[in-house]
């Protein structure tokens, strides 16, 4: 009888070293928004969640487990869009015209999008193939709408970023890498045998996503009206992105959806 694909041990060190980072990225975040006052509604938005998430990667750096880290992995996916904005914004949008005080809180956002990039990839390292077993996606019913919807959130991304009257360049490169990333993270996460993993990392990239629209609907009033189209379509989407993933945790271990089975299988959960 062929013997069956355990789960490999996690690389403690890599994973911490990737925590870390990730912290420290979380502060930066935090100072970034923290300053010049007045602070907006999106700064304090924006600093709880860093919080939120500081204190998530916190907790998976005291005992890393595999589900506590799958959900700081989709946390910070997203910081590689975020990156490939700010080279855009610094090299051919002078910053964004930030200058003064604006500007070194600009460049230390820019620094935790730096080293949440860099520990996302080292949690990455330790945390993938510590999965459980991966199947092929058959993308039919649950997971290719599933699937889908993620298409559908980085589209409203970009339309909504190309709506912007300025610095457009930087955003709509912010939104295509957003697209890309979130495509990439739900066809890995629906080739896991364990949903729990595949729910963690779709659940925590759902989160980061939802504040990229939520830090625009802080500033309703001065949108155009494309733009607050795009926001509530862009949050609609993400509200069914978090239902069907659910849904597809809550499937019975046989009668996952979308799978094509490779060899002997095995679910951990």
């Amino acid at each position: 009888m062929p013997g069956r694909a355990q789960p490999r041990p996690i690389g403690r060190e890599v994973a911490a070293a990737g925590l870390a980072l990730q912290l420290a990225a979380g502060a930066a975040g935090v100072a970034g928004n923290s300053f010049p006052s007045p602070l907006s509604k999106a700064s304090y938005l924006v600093i709880t969640f860093y919080l939120a998430v500081i204190a998530l990667t916190a907790v998976g750096l005291v005992g890393r487990r595999r589900l506590v880290l799958a959900v700081v992995t989709g946390l910070w996916a997203p910081a590689a869009a975020f990156l490939a904005a700010d080279v855009i914004g610094v090299l051919a949008d002078h910053s964004l015209d930030n200058s003064g005080s604006y500007l070194v809180a600009y460049y230390i956002a820019d620094l935790s999008d730096v080293l949440g990039v860099v520990g996302l990839i080292l949690v990455g390292v330790a945390l993938l193939p510590a999965a459980a077993r991966r199947r092929v996606p058959k993308l039919s019913g649950l997971p290719a709408i599933l699937l889908g919807s993620v298409a559908l959130s980085g589209m409203a991304q970009i339309a909504l970023f190309a709506s912007f009257p300025n610095f457009t360049g930087a955003y709509v490169t912010e939104g295509l890498v957003a697209l890309a990333i979130g495509l990439l993270l739900a066809w890995y996460a629906l080739s896991l045998e364990a949903r729990s993993l595949a729910g963690a990392l779709l659940l925590g990239w759902s989160a980061t996503t939802c504040i990229v629209f939520l830090v625009n609907l802080t500033v309703w009033s001065s949108l155009s009206g494309a733009e607050r189209s795009w926001v509530v379509l862009g949050l609609l989407i993400m509200a069914v992105v978090i239902v069907l993933t659910i849904n597809y945790l809550r499937l019975p271990a046989d009668r996952a959806p979308g799978h094509q089975q490779q060899g002997a299988t095995r679910s951990y959960q």
